[in-house]
């Protein structure tokens, strides 16, 4: 008997820490294949596109028809700061193009990861999908506002099911700005400045158990969604400066200095994730 054809995803930032994590896991995958993209030159390639372009998005998606997208590309927090038109028009903008070229060629879902930016980090205890958003920077604004995007278009039937990702601290190969790399990178001589000990917290995962937790979540939108759904990624496991310095120099000394700094929080709340029987990332250490 002849099996059916798997789903096919385009992955767009496939070049990416995290969409080349993804890529490696879809690859092995028994129940999606990644998309190759084609070349009209030549054979089968990576190829860079302006995802500002809604054409070159509308051709891209013309030539390869998807099932799913999963949309990773964008600009970084401090990429955001420095010009946040240019934040707008590819965080946000590109966004609404992609999401309308998909309905137009019958790709059933669009994964989006956003990030735990939109809630801030002046809280006490894990964010729920419920908590109220707190934008503090110019990269979580641009987040919320293609979350609503999404969700605007779907509501209208203007686009496809939009799965919402509000990602955590991601540690891992490659991420070399993440606190935790910077700290088991840290020498005498280069100390890493810590915003206080017990009063700095955030929720860290390993970029390959997030690439995991992507490739489940393509899953849901098959499973009976009828309007967009944000869940919260992340290990639920709130660990201070303190406790990430004691977890890595188990694997090697660690070099730090300590400032003043006010309260700082950030952590998920994952029972949304749980009772959707999606995987939760192991917490750091």
């Amino acid at each position: 008997m002849i099996e059916p054809p798997k789903p096919r995803v385009l992955i767009l930032g496939a070049g990416g820490n995290l969409g080349a994590a993804l890529q490696d896991g879809l690859r092995s995958s028994r129940r999606w294949s990644t998309l190759p993209v084609f070349s009209p030159r030549g054979p089968a390639r990576r190829v860079r596109i302006d995802i500002t372009d809604e054409h070159e998005v509308d051709d891209l998606l013309r030539r390869t028809r998807p099932d799913a997208i999963v949309h990773l590309a964008g600009l970084t927090g401090i990429e955001c700061a420095q010009d946040p038109k240019r934040a707008a028009d590819v965080n946000v903008r590109a966004v609404e193009h992609v999401a309308r070229a998909s309905l137009k060629y019958g790709v059933k879902t669009l994964l989006f990861p956003s990030t735990s930016a939109v809630y801030g980090d002046q809280y006490d205890r894990p964010a729920t999908e419920g908590s109220k958003l707190d934008i503090r920077s110019s990269y979580a604004e641009t987040k919320a506002r293609a979350e609503d995007v999404l969700k605007d278009l779907q509501r209208e039937g203007a686009g496809p099911h939009a799965v919402i990702l509000r990602i955590f601290n991601v540690y891992g190969t490659g991420l070399t700005e993440s606190l935790v790399e910077r700290l088991r990178s840290s020498d005498p001589a280069n100390p890493v400045p810590l915003r206080g000990l017990e009063t700095f917290t955030r929720d860290y995962s390993e970029v390959s158990e997030i690439a995991k937790v992507m490739e489940i979540a393509l899953e849901l939108s098959g499973s009976g969604l009828q309007h967009s759904l944000t869940l919260n990624i992340g290990s639920g496991v709130p660990t201070t400066n303190s406790r990430l310095v004691e977890i890595l120099q188990h694997e090697n000394p660690v070099h730090t200095s300590v400032l003043a700094g006010p309260w700082s929080y950030s952590c998920a709340d994952v029972t949304a994730a749980r009772r959707l029987a999606v995987p939760i990332p192991r917490a750091i250490g």
